[in-house]
């Protein structure tokens, strides 16, 4: 293993070098030196302004990623749900005209007994949504939350037996 050293170079932080110089550490391995700049960001712009097209980009690329634009709720959306050998589940299948949403779904509780089964969904979403759920013979269900980056839903699932904070992802 090659050792690692310390050096410092007096550098003149103005072209000329008539300011006077001042040391500045680097390391070096194996006779390379390894290090940065001494000159500030201030005398150099090209490496705030790259710095910032960087950050730039990288937001572009994020808002770009996934495959619905934020707060989008148009899709099947199926419940995160740790493994149950006893089944279960929800599927959400939403689709949206201004701020109102409606769809279809599916909610299989625990025990392979598909109750309530198929289901109405209708709602809003102003940035936030609110979904109400019902199977047409008296079982209801109400799911209100946020949409989080372009594929996942977070709410607050509330029925007969209480409330829960539940996740969806965006099916593929």
């Amino acid at each position: 293993m090659e050792a690692l050293e310390r050096v410092a170079f007096p550098v003149s932080s103005s072209p000329g070098g008539t300011d006077g110089s001042r040391p500045v550490t680097a390391i070096a391995v194996a006779g390379v030196t390894l290090g940065r700049s001494a000159l500030p960001a201030r005398r150099c712009p090209m490496r705030l302004a790259i710095r910032f097209l960087g950050v730039a980009f990288l937001g572009v690329v994020a808002c770009e990623s996934g495959t619905g634009p934020a707060g989008d709720l148009n899709g099947t959306w199926v419940e995160v749900t740790a493994p149950n050998p006893g089944g279960g589940g929800m599927t959400l299948s939403l689709g949206t005209v201004g701020s109102t949403v409606t769809g279809t779904g599916q909610v299989c509780y625990v025990g392979g007994n598909c109750y309530p089964g198929a289901v109405t969904i209708t709602g809003t979403i102003l940035g936030s949504f609110h979904l109400s759920l019902a199977d047409g013979h008296g079982w209801t269900a109400v799911y209100a939350g946020s949409v989080v980056g372009h594929d996942q839903l977070r709410g607050t699932w509330t029925d007969s037996m209480g409330s829960a904070t539940v996740f969806f992802n965006r099916a593929p």
